[in-house]
């Protein structure tokens, strides 16, 4: 259970990286498509949130793939939650349940410190620096 948990988080991680940083945004919506059965036009909805979930990600990063040492750690908020919203708008009521499921569950994992989050790797797949250097 613990391994499938982990899974669910390496996948919503994964829906941030970008083309630039060798990821495909298309590879990430056919994941997120599968893994919440969307249909076509949810998928086409879908794809234009990654990219703006990517592009505010990207703004943050430095030329090594972390998080800037001096980011405002709710900027960061903000572009979660954007793309939390967004998702909802697009979900029916099933999905949006199966959504918000992996949200607590992402959440859970954080809280309870069975992950943490300097453990979660960064957008160049390298473990993020501190930024409390």
């Amino acid at each position: 259970m613990k391994y499938v948990l982990v899974l669910i988080i390496a996948l919503f991680s994964s829906t941030i990286y970008g083309q630039s940083n060798g990821y495909d945004i298309d590879r990430a919506v056919n994941k997120l498509a599968k893994l919440y059965n969307l249909n076509d036009a949810q998928k086409g909805q879908l794809k234009p949130i990654l990219e703006t979930k990517l592009k505010a990600y990207n703004s943050m990063l430095d030329g090594k793939g972390n998080f800037k040492k001096n980011i405002d750690h709710v900027k960061i908020q903000e572009a979660d939650n954007t793309y939390n919203k967004s998702v909802l708008a697009i979900l029916d009521e099933e999905q949006k349940k199966a959504f918000l499921n992996h949200q607590k569950i992402s959440k859970g994992l954080l809280e309870n410190g069975i992950i943490k989050s300097e453990d979660v790797k960064s957008f160049s797949g390298k473990k993020p620096q501190s930024t409390n250097q």
